[in-house]
């Protein structure tokens, strides 16, 4: 399946997205629903390992044309592919350009056989590689004068945990975001950190965390014993961080 998938994104584009977009809306239904229930007017938004643009779709039609969708995706091939997917959807900007820690260039390490599973950290599975700029999301803020981020969507094959720690002065300031983000703990191990890292992380930023399982949400903190660490590679989870009341 995988390499008919790729087959298609190299060689049949059009039809490669038309079966992407269906197989999203089918496999990612509990993440939209979710989605929904935050989705207002006016919001700023941000869409984190954009991909090809089904995300970024989906937030501009549920926040409506008074939000901003602000894409994220360093893959040129890919970003080809977001622009020729979202053409005609003005709230929809995509910046060419990898979150994370640090700023300045970092290897993006290619998957031959999945264009949704490019790295920012060398795996052994991975040995083509090209530069991209990279860029806090504190510094990006701050250049383009934006005070408040209303919703995070991101998904970066494991490189979570630096993208939020390139966002520490939003995460520490008065309005947080909602983030829904992917928690992969083997891809996490593989960058250089942990499943229990980050949980630690946002918990210190005064985040009440739901691990989505079977379409459920399961409260889940630094004290969960859902041994996520030593999960192997086929195991992912969505994670859902909602700004704790105060």
């Amino acid at each position: 399946m995988l390499v008919l998938g790729q087959w298609l994104y190299k060689y049949a584009p059009q039809l490669h997205r038309w079966l992407y977009f269906l197989y999203k809306n089918w496999s990612d239904r509990h993440e939209i629903h979710i989605i929904k229930r935050f989705a207002k007017a006016n919001a700023t938004v941000l869409d984190i390992g954009a991909n090809i643009g089904f995300y970024a779709r989906l937030l501009s039609k549920l926040y409506g044309p008074s939000s901003i969708i602000y894409a994220f995706e360093p893959h040129p091939e890919n970003c080809k592919r977001f622009l020729k997917n979202t053409r005609g959807i003005f709230n929809i900007h995509l910046n060419p350009v990898a979150l994370g820690s640090e700023n300045g260039h970092q290897a993006l390490f290619l998957s031959d056989t999945l264009n949704v599973d490019h790295r920012l950290y060398k795996s052994a599975s991975h040995a083509r590689s090209i530069s991209v700029p990279t860029c806090t999301l504190d510094l990006w803020l701050k250049e383009r004068q934006i005070n408040s981020i209303d919703f995070i969507k991101m998904d970066v094959q494991g490189f979570e945990n630096n993208v939020l720690k390139g966002m520490e002065l939003l995460l520490r300031g008065p309005k947080k975001p909602v983030i829904l983000c992917e928690l992969w703990p083997y891809g996490l191990h593989e960058a250089g950190n942990s499943a229990s890292a980050m949980i630690k992380h946002l918990e210190n930023y005064k985040y009440d965390l739901f691990l989505l399982i079977n379409n459920k949400e399961m409260p889940l903190n630094s004290q969960s014993n859902f041994q996520l660490d030593a999960l192997p590679e086929s195991k992912y989870f969505n994670l859902l961080a909602l700004p704790r009341a105060t």
